[in-house]
């Protein structure tokens, strides 16, 4: 199946939308972890909100960058990955996979490997931290598949992300609405929430958190 350039532009606009709307019900969920996340983004841009934020900046913010990893761990916005396999695999037991297999990989599913990620379900950011990566398998998190064939659009989508979410969280405060086990989701091309995510914006005073 051949997809055209603007198949896969409009793909992108999808996943890093859905991804933005999860990452900031993660952070309303969590007012310690979005605290956090303010202090970082007013360090690194500053008060004046109206200044334009930079490549350089949004490098820097790494623990809006560990906020994003964990609701894409825990929300892949594209459930399924398949690959042709082209060359017979032996798996360690000796079992063979046949050239000619399509292999279906569910990033969902491996997020939630408990051996990996422990209490999978919950949203801990200190998950991506540079001392919690270190030793971890470089395939047990994919939520842009992985490989040669990996997704084009990652560095936009991270750049798009960083860029929404630091200037919604700068100019708000969140507050929830709703329970993550109250967030009905659906695998369909994209993985979407049903109803939507629906989450609580409150204005901050210039500079400040509000009360």
């Amino acid at each position: 199946m051949a997809f055209t350039g603007e198949y896969i532009f409009m793909q992108g606009f999808a996943t890093t939308a859905l991804s933005i709307s999860t990452t900031l019900f993660f952070l309303a969920q969590d007012p310690d972890v979005q605290e956090k996340v303010f202090q970082e983004v007013q360090r690194v841009i500053g008060i004046n909100r109206s200044n334009e934020t930079t490549l350089a900046q949004l490098s820097e913010m790494k623990y809006l960058e560990c906020c994003i990893k964990e609701s894409l761990r825990i929300f892949p916005p594209v459930p399924l990955i398949s690959r042709n396999i082209e060359e017979n695999i032996e798996m360690g037991d000796g079992r063979i996979i046949p050239r000619g297999t399509t292999a279906v990989i569910s990033p969902y599913f491996l997020h939630r490997d408990e051996s990996v990620f422990p209490d999978p379900e919950k949203f801990d950011p200190e998950r991506f931290s540079l001392k919690n990566i270190t030793n971890r398998h470089p395939y047990a998190y994919i939520p842009f598949a992985a490989g040669p064939r990996n997704c084009i659009g990652q560095k936009y989508a991270t750049t798009a992300l960083k860029t929404v979410i630091s200037k919604i969280v700068l100019n708000f405060e969140l507050g929830g609405c709703e329970k993550m086990q109250a967030i009905e989701m659906v695998p369909e091309i994209t993985l979407r929430p049903i109803n939507g995510v629906r989450i609580k914006m409150k204005k901050r005073i210039q500079g400040m958190k509000t009360t």
